[in-house]
């Protein structure tokens, strides 16, 4: 049988190694890079929020409730239906 050159072998395997290493050097370095787009979301709100106001304490929780999950329906006044 015959063996794949090295080179073939180190060009199949670098995507794999690069990965790993990125994601090893985030998980070290800048963690909330590997968060979903709409947890960063959030936790930016309640940052600007906490920044604005002092304390988070503070808000209406329905506030706090819409800014957690924007999913939820809400009324034309902003309440929670």
């Amino acid at each position: 049988m015959i063996s794949p050159p090295v080179w073939l072998e180190v060009l199949a395997v670098t995507p794999v190694v690069l990965a790993c290493v990125g994601f090893l050097y985030f998980m070290c370095f800048d963690s909330d890079k590997l968060q979903s787009e709409s947890y960063q979301l959030r936790k930016r709100a309640l940052e600007v929020i906490e920044e604005k106001g002092g304390t988070i304490q503070l808000l209406n929780a329905e506030d706090l409730q819409l800014i957690t999950n924007p999913d939820l329906p809400t009324s034309q006044s902003g309440d929670l239906v």
